[in-house]
């Protein structure tokens, strides 16, 4: 599953391509109807969540945690996702969240002999907020931090 919602979470997942032409972070995603791969921008995901999500669903609410701020001079806004926290779990093949922690899990306390030899990386960012327009959190650049894993496939959870 590309894309799932849980209670104040986005669950994110695809192939990390950096576009050279674009200057940008794109997340090759598969669409599970059809067996077709499909390309768009990360931050266009995000974004395109969000501002689904912002919108009157039909239950009259509206998510609490993000916001607009109009400091950044004259009608300029920033969207913040405030207490924000991101996890990312990299492996070199397509795999679920569920498979991916697992093989976090495997690498911590058994090494590469538990990790089916897809294990990549894990990074977590918390604490401080998701500023959308830039994407960055907590002074972390993550279009800088995830081009160094390119071409790998990311489960990305961002928790609000």
């Amino acid at each position: 599953m590309p894309i799932s919602k849980g209670k104040d979470c986005i669950c994110i997942s695809g192939y990390l391509l950096w576009d050279t032409s674009e200057s940008e972070l794109m997340l090759k995603q598969k669409d599970e109807d059809c067996d077709f791969y499909y390309t768009n921008p990360l931050i266009n995901i995000i974004n395109d969540y969000i501002e689904y999500d912002s919108k009157d669903l039909g239950d009259g609410s509206l998510p609490k945690t993000i916001k607009r701020d109009d400091d950044e001079g004259l009608g300029t806004k920033t969207m913040t996702v405030p207490n924000c926290s991101i996890h990312a779990y990299f492996t070199e093949s397509e795999c679920t969240t569920e498979d991916a922690t697992q093989e976090f899990l495997g690498f911590m306390y058994g090494g590469e002999y538990y990790t089916h030899g897809r294990y990549v990386g894990y990074s977590e960012w918390t604490i401080t907020g998701l500023c959308i327009d830039t994407f960055t959190i907590g002074g972390h650049d993550l279009i800088k931090e995830l081009r160094e894993h390119d071409g790998q496939y990311i489960n990305m959870i961002i928790e609000f």
